[in-house]
């Protein structure tokens, strides 16, 4: 699902006047309200797409994400921030402080890209690795890396999977 930042982020607003970032408090109740439906389907897990997460973004955005997810926090669901082609060192510090289950990283191509989590995520928080090439030697240590790490709380996608 496409979290509330990244939504807003990439809407369109008519008028000089609105700011995308004043939406955000009606915003919230209605993905409120979407989790709540889901957790009462039985679901338990949902990951929330933030890419904006990649980008140098103006300091009202970054202190957006903490406001926004302390909110959501509240939901039945089980949160797993997911990012998607991109370096997250601009706001690894946000996202990893932010009161989620955990952070998904999809497509990462370059071990500098990994190391800085495994430095600032909380081991307690699950950490996510999509399209991993489990072939390539840099993969490899990494994963042993993280697996050390996170332990149980590491999932890891092979890029060869169907």
């Amino acid at each position: 699902m496409i979290g509330p930042l990244t939504l807003l982020w990439l809407s369109d607003v008519q008028g000089d006047q609105v700011d995308r970032l004043d939406l955000l408090e009606h915003l919230l109740p209605v993905y409120g309200e979407i989790f709540g439906r889901l957790a009462a389907r039985g679901v338990e897990w949902i990951q929330i797409d933030e890419p904006i997460l990649a980008l140098d973004l103006p300091l009202a955005w970054s202190n957006a994400f903490e406001r926004a997810y302390h909110i959501l926090q509240y939901s039945p669901l089980k949160k797993l921030i997911g990012l998607y082609h991109g370096d997250l060192r601009p706001n690894l510090g946000v996202a990893a402080l932010l009161p989620v289950a955990g952070l998904h990283l999809d497509s990462v191509t370059e071990p500098e890209l990994l190391a800085p989590v495994f430095d600032r995520l909380p081991v307690y928080k699950v950490l996510s690795l999509g399209e991993c090439d489990t072939h390539s030697g840099w993969h490899q240590e990494s994963l042993l890396e993280a697996r050390a790490r996170f332990g149980e709380n590491l999932m890891v996608a092979d890029q060869f999977a169907a």
